[in-house]
């Protein structure tokens, strides 16, 4: 990601704690806007709490839409009110998919500017529709991330050892060994009993 870093526009979508982990890297390397997508509310406020300029939560697919034509016409209403360009300053140049939904896929490659970047990391839909002349037209740099690649690991201790990035506020629950199973529920509901939502939740060793 250092090479995207300066002066740059990022989007990431999809906002769970695997995103979370890329999210801060952003600002310490020099990017000027990173706006996080999501369908959950309260994962967008975080988002907007802890690293993200601008969050954005899209709008009801409409009965009798494709999923191409929604696709479109959320990155088009998202442009629009968040004052995005397909070139020049106020432009995206990287877009980190993380959700692996094919709406979520082709909505980035239709957001991304023209000569940009689109980066997959979330695995959902096996087998995506794309607009491949749009992508050549755009002459798009798409490119396929198991998570993680070589010097992550090192970029991402470098930048908490020199306190870029608080990593604290990510963990949002704990548990204890014997509440292991509450702890996959909880995850799996997004949120807690309280209502409080789930980044990241930490299992306990047992005693």
């Amino acid at each position: 990601m250092s090479e995207y870093g300066s002066n740059k526009s990022f989007v990431l979508r999809g906002v769970e704690d695997t995103v979370f982990e890329e999210r801060p890297v952003p600002e310490p390397l020099g990017a000027k806007r990173t706006i996080a997508i999501d369908i959950d509310q309260n994962r967008l406020d975080f988002a907007k709490s802890y690293a993200a300029t601008d969050v954005w939560f899209p709008p009801k697919k409409n009965e009798g839409e494709s999923i191409m034509e929604y696709s479109r016409r959320n990155a088009d209403e998202m442009m629009a009110k968040l004052g995005l360009a397909d070139r020049g300053p106020t432009s995206v140049d990287l877009i980190i998919e993380a959700s692996g939904a094919a709406v979520c896929v082709q909505t980035g490659l239709f957001l991304v500017k023209t000569g940009g970047t689109f980066i997959q990391v979330g695995m959902g839909t096996p087998e995506v529709n794309v607009p491949i002349t749009m992508l050549l037209v755009k002459e798009l740099t798409v490119k396929g991330s198991f998570r993680y690649g070589p010097g992550d690991y090192e970029l991402a201790i470098a930048l908490v050892a020199q306190d870029k990035i608080n990593l604290k506020p990510l963990v949002t629950h704990r548990f204890s060994f014997d509440d292991a199973k509450q702890a996959f529920e909880t995850t799996k509901a997004g949120k807690s009993a309280d209502g409080k939502g789930v980044i990241k939740a930490i299992i306990e060793g047992p005693q």
